[in-house]
């Protein structure tokens, strides 16, 4: 999709995880899309910061969660019991 290649060439993700109802097929039609974006193009950027950016990037007509890491940032989370770990184990890794 362009939107996914948007993305891809903005962040050069190293990873994009879909989680939440729409990874488990069971969203309705206003859903929002919940993501988790790895990529070192968020290096050195505050983690509120992050996420506007995000947002206005991709400017989507749907509400789009989106929590966006570091790899430092993602591997620490995973060694976590956190809405990251459980996202990685059951979401699909698009990415």
């Amino acid at each position: 999709s362009e939107r996914l290649d948007l993305i891809q060439r903005l962040y050069q993700p190293s990873r994009l995880i879909l989680f939440g109802s729409r990874s488990q097929g069971d969203a309705e039609e206003y859903s929002d899309i919940d993501l988790i974006l790895v990529s070192e193009c968020f290096r050195g950027q505050r983690f509120l910061d992050r996420l506007n950016e995000f947002a206005r990037q991709m400017a989507w007509d749907r509400h789009i969660d989106a929590l966006c890491y570091t790899p430092e940032e993602f591997a620490s989370r995973l060694r976590l019991p956190t809405i990251v770990k459980e996202a990685a184990e059951e979401g699909i890794l698009v990415v």
